[in-house]
């Protein structure tokens, strides 16, 4: 059983790794056609910097409800470093 989880648990990271990488492409995409049309580059990174936020929050709170070592929690803390590519500093 235990070895189902943890292969489980793989196939979910890499998942989350297959979609962070899909989002930064579209992040690109998107940065590129934004910054054409006359979007500020500084308007972007206040954005990428509310989505951190945002994230991390997510992870705060799970912890906040159900502790530090609760699978959620857990969860929150490793989309946050993969989704902004920083290590979990709590």
């Amino acid at each position: 059983m235990e070895d189902v989880l943890e292969a489980l648990r793989q196939q979910h990271k890499h998942l989350i790794e297959m979609l962070r990488h899909m989002n930064e492409e579209n992040q690109a995409k998107l940065n590129k056609i934004l910054v054409s049309v006359g979007v500020e580059e500084e308007e972007l990174r206040e954005e990428i910097s509310t989505q951190e936020k945002w994230f991390k929050q997510l992870a705060f709170q799970s912890a906040k409800i159900y502790g530090e070592e609760h699978e959620l929690t857990k969860h929150y803390k490793e989309v946050y470093s993969l989704e902004t590519g920083k290590k979990w500093d709590s």
